[in-house]
């Protein structure tokens, strides 16, 4: 579901942004390091990847910020 909206998104934006801000949501994230590190999913990097844009995370449970 994340992909497939992030795809759309950027179709109907006309483009990609450089960076994108994420909660630490299981979709994207495989383990929450200390501080902001995190592990992000195999699929998660290639979309990444594919799009060329940076993502960043919220710390765990603010997804406020």
């Amino acid at each position: 579901m994340l992909f497939d909206a992030r795809t759309r998104s950027f179709a109907a934006l006309g483009g990609v942004p450089r960076r994108g801000i994420y909660d630490s949501m299981k979709t994207a994230v495989d383990k929450v390091n200390k501080g902001r590190g995190r592990i992000v999913n195999a699929r998660f990097a290639v979309m990444c990847a594919r799009y060329l844009f940076d993502a960043g995370f919220c710390n765990v449970a603010s997804g406020w910020e």
